[in-house]
């Protein structure tokens, strides 16, 4: 299926493309950066061939960067102040390594005058994303959150979803989302049968679909539609259904398989 499904959809790609090609986007000393501080408070892994994410400690990034220093505080004095000395220099600049992130999102998408940003993962980051693109609208940008199926890693198994007709991992349908809306899809760890679901039911409601803002575009998976911070390569058992499906298709078939056959027994 197509993500955008705008009227204005060559130019919204065109202006992505733009960013992405720009030196700016690809020099920028804050951008260079985030990958090196990810690892620094290891949020990300590097391990052979790329990197695996510390879900613990991406939490406090995706919350902020005051919670990030203090993390890093906690558990490392020396790192701690390495951190506090660039954050302090980001501050004295007037912004900050997030405050970077939603220039260059709200740059793209504050000219297309969206009225919602959807998410289901990154929700920190989402709803700082929404009241960016509000405030340099001057009118309110809702942020959205689209239920999926629940569920932890021990929980895997039973609860795995079926899909859409389209394919893709689905969100239930009572969501703040009206025909005629314009929206933003945001997934920190981008995956197409994520994207694809919340894309899917926006279409199915009528909604207008504007692109894709991530924090990481991956090696796997790195499409024209999206607009992410960092691009890793991606090893390890990433949290998420979609990602499972993506990233693990194997496990999940198995997976699948092994609840329909507990399905067809009852």
């Amino acid at each position: 299926m197509e993500i955008i499904n705008s009227s204005r959809k060559d130019e919204i790609l065109e202006r992505i493309q733009e960013v992405r090609e720009s030196k700016r986007f690809n020099t920028d000393g804050s951008l260079r950066e985030i990958i090196r501080n990810l690892e620094r408070t290891k949020a990300l892994k590097r391990v052979r061939g790329g990197h695996e994410i510390n879900y613990s400690n991406w939490q406090d990034y995706d919350a902020g960067e005051n919670r990030l220093l203090g993390w890093a505080s906690f558990h490392d004095r020396g790192a701690a102040r390495r951190e506090v000395a660039a954050y302090n220099r980001l501050v004295r600049g007037g912004r900050t390594k997030r405050e970077k992130f939603f220039e260059l999102w709200t740059e793209i998408f504050a000219s297309f005058s969206p009225t919602v940003v959807c998410y289901t993962g990154g929700t920190n980051l989402a709803e700082d994303l929404s009241y960016h693109l509000s405030h340099e609208l001057n009118e309110k940008v809702r942020n959205v959150y689209f239920h999926g199926e629940v569920w932890r890693d021990d929980d895997f198994w039973p609860l795995l979803p079926n899909l859409t007709k389209e394919g893709n991992i689905p969100f239930k349908e009572f969501v703040d989302v009206k025909k005629g809306d314009r929206a933003i899809i945001y997934d920190s760890l981008m995956d197409p049968f994520t994207i694809g679901g919340i894309a899917e039911l926006l279409q199915e409601k009528g909604a207008k679909v504007l692109g894709v803002a991530g924090m990481f575009a991956t090696t796997q998976f790195d499409p024209e539609y999206a607009l992410p911070m960092a691009k890793i390569n991606l090893k390890g058992s990433p949290k998420g259904v979609g990602k499972w499906k993506f990233y693990c298709p194997e496990i999940y078939d198995n997976a699948k398989n092994e609840k329909d056959l507990r399905l067809r027994k009852k």
